[in-house]
């Protein structure tokens, strides 16, 4: 069911779809800018898996800034978006509250990020590929350490970036 904007019989700037189940329940599924038959432009999509995004559209894809809640709390991610997927610059939170800030491509961390592991009250900062970490260091967060669910046995010592002479 669409309510909304047409044009040359396709939908076409604003409208609203909604789709309606065999027991006459109604589901929104997409409020916002349409072009040519396409989401396209500033809108909101509500997931039969119970996810939520907003943010732009292109050609029916999530592309440009959007971000999305994933369904029961199982995850947020917020940032650049590029043919449906995380591209660029974004944060991710997990379910259990860790977050990632930095670089994606298609999709998966790549490049330069920041890890926090608030579970330990650790920091991790480094290099990702192809969504693993390649290369890195990580501290201590000072902050609460006692509290962390998972603390690590022995603190991580301050790396001392001070020169060393030559002998």
């Amino acid at each position: 069911m669409y309510e909304g904007d047409w044009l040359k019989d396709r939908r076409h700037g604003y409208g609203i779809l909604s789709k309606i189940s065999e027991d006459g329940n109604i589901r929104k599924v997409y409020a916002g800018d349409w072009a040519e038959g396409r989401r396209h432009g500033f809108g909101s999509n509500w997931y039969k898996n119970g996810s939520y995004y907003e943010g732009t559209f292109r050609k029916n894809k999530r592309d440009g800034y959007g971000r999305i809640w994933y369904k029961c709390g199982s995850g947020y991610y917020q940032g650049a978006w590029s043919n449906d997927r995380y591209h660029g610059e974004g944060i991710f939170v997990q379910e259990n509250g860790n977050l990632y800030e930095g670089q994606f491509i298609n999709g998966k961390k790549e490049g330069r990020g920041v890890f926090y592991h608030f579970d330990s009250h650790q920091v991790q900062k480094g290099r990702w590929e192809n969504d693993v970490c390649v290369n890195s260091t990580i501290e201590d967060i000072d902050y609460h350490r006692q509290s962390s669910l998972y603390p690590t046995l022995l603190r991580i010592p301050r790396i001392n970036n001070q020169a060393v002479p030559h002998l």
